[in-house]
């Protein structure tokens, strides 16, 4: 069988992340978001490939070098590392605008706890963090000083609200 041609292949974006899977192991690896119309990606693009309804994810492990398929299910969160291309005289824009910041303390089974801010826009009478984390999905944006997570919903064990400042 020959291998495919260049012209076959989809053209895709490498964005490094960190994936912490349910057992706690934290790996470095690369994820691949298809191009569309423009040669850039957003962070919605990355929310949308952990969104979709296949269970496995093609992945580059960086730490050590091997491609492996993992299971979109065993994430207890991911770190988005990179940031999106922009040109260089391009000023830096956020992509949304949010209504309502939470401060949290999410705790995951096996332990683990993370802080950090939820920034979401509810429809009206929608404001509690409780609908927030009841819209359909696998995971939730949680802003923490060391950049953006995606929280894997099936291993939440409590969300703490946290006065606010």
């Amino acid at each position: 069988m020959t291998p495919p041609t260049a012209d076959l292949r989809i053209p895709k974006h490498r964005v490094r992340v960190e994936l912490c899977f349910a057992a706690g192991n934290v790996r470095r690896s690369e994820i691949f978001i298809t191009e569309h119309d423009s040669r850039t990606w957003r962070r919605r693009d990355i929310h949308d490939l952990f969104e979709q309804t296949k269970t496995f994810l093609p992945t580059h492990d960086l730490d050590d070098g091997s491609w492996m398929v993992i299971s979109r299910d065993q994430l207890q969160w991911v770190r988005i590392m990179d940031e999106p291309p922009r040109e260089e005289d391009e000023p830096v824009v956020d992509d949304e605008l949010f209504d309502v910041q939470r401060a949290v303390r999410v705790e995951l089974a096996g332990g683990t706890a993370l802080s950090g801010d939820l920034l979401y826009s509810p429809p009206p009478g929608h404001t509690r963090v409780a609908d927030f984390l009841n819209e359909p999905g696998r995971f939730f944006p949680l802003w923490t000083e060391s950049g953006e997570l995606l929280v894997g919903k099936s291993h939440v064990v409590r969300v703490l609200e946290m006065p606010q400042a």
